[in-house]
């Protein structure tokens, strides 16, 4: 009788925690004008925990590469736009950031090649965009860091060959 009254409390309960659990999921809508496209948006977790960057490609006359903050709470930060005119390809960017220096990397493709470009916790610029390859299209651009966060690798397609390089963290 009681194993009967028990397993049927803890069913119960799992049932109520569940419906529960389903109440607490939040959204928010990042862009009003947010296009729908496969292969954006990337999400970058930056303090585990607190906040992420999320970097998506928005079409418009010109297209761009936006980021917006999401804290943990839900609200979300002003929209940054890090790019005006990125190429056609669907999967055209990358974003990494960079403990040590608490900077970003972003990878993108523009119409005439592969680039990079650094930005500080606040979006700013830091120098010129670095061109990794020029005259390449669809390079599907990725950032892989190693685990003690020592080395950065970007990956890339370019004529059917799977390209990397490794790039200084400053």
């Amino acid at each position: 009788m009681w194993k009967r009254f028990l397993s049927t409390s803890f069913v119960l309960f799992t049932f109520i925690t569940a419906l529960n659990a389903q109440d607490s999921i939040r959204t928010a809508a990042l862009s009003a004008t947010f296009s729908d496209i496969p292969g954006t948006p990337r999400v970058v977790n930056n303090e585990p925990g607190r906040f992420w960057v999320v970097t998506w490609r928005q079409n418009g006359a010109p297209a761009s590469i936006q980021c917006r903050i999401m804290r943990s709470d839900g609200t979300l930060g002003t929209i940054k736009t890090l790019v005006n005119s990125p190429s056609n390809s669907l999967h055209s960017f990358d974003l990494a950031y960079l403990r040590q220096t608490e900077n970003y990397l972003l990878a993108y493709e523009l119409p005439d090649g592969l680039y990079v470009q650094s930005f500080n916790k606040n979006f700013v610029r830091q120098g010129a965009a670095i061109a990794i390859q020029k005259g390449v299209h669809e390079t599907q651009a990725r950032f892989l860091i190693t685990s003690s966060s020592k080395r950065m690798f970007l990956f890339w397609l370019a004529a059917q060959q799977f390209r990397r390089i490794e790039l200084s963290p400053n």
